[in-house]
């Protein structure tokens, strides 16, 4: 056996290893970022457990902004919101406030909040 040739097949293979584990590196890393481009955006999950029709609104600057009805037992993301939003539910002569604190779910594959509203 020439040990020449030995030697050059070692190298050969070596180049091939190291070329796979950088091929390999560049698939996990765009995979990565692939995934990060999927996550849901980040909501609030408000829940009507009042009996009535609840109106839901955005509070900003102190001031109510953009209302929204949710009817008895029904549940309605809101979507996209931020931490420390606040929203505001009123119905027959009541209120409630609720501050936004996003956590990551796993089933849903984002961050999200929820709120229920009784």
């Amino acid at each position: 056996m020439n040990t020449r040739s030995s030697r050059s097949e070692g190298v050969s293979l070596r180049r091939i290893a190291t070329s796979l584990v950088i091929i390999v590196f560049i698939v996990l890393t765009a995979g990565g970022a692939g995934y990060a481009q999927r996550q849901q955006p980040p909501r609030l999950i408000v829940t009507n457990y009042t009996g009535a029709v609840i109106s839901v609104s955005a509070i900003v600057g102190g001031v109510a902004q953009g209302r929204g009805d949710i009817s008895p037992g029904a549940s309605v993301p809101i979507v996209p919101v931020k931490n420390r939003d606040r929203f505001q539910a009123e119905w027959q002569g009541q209120s409630r406030v609720k501050d936004v604190e996003l956590r990551y779910d796993q089933n849903y594959g984002g961050l999200q909040d929820a709120w229920t509203v009784q």
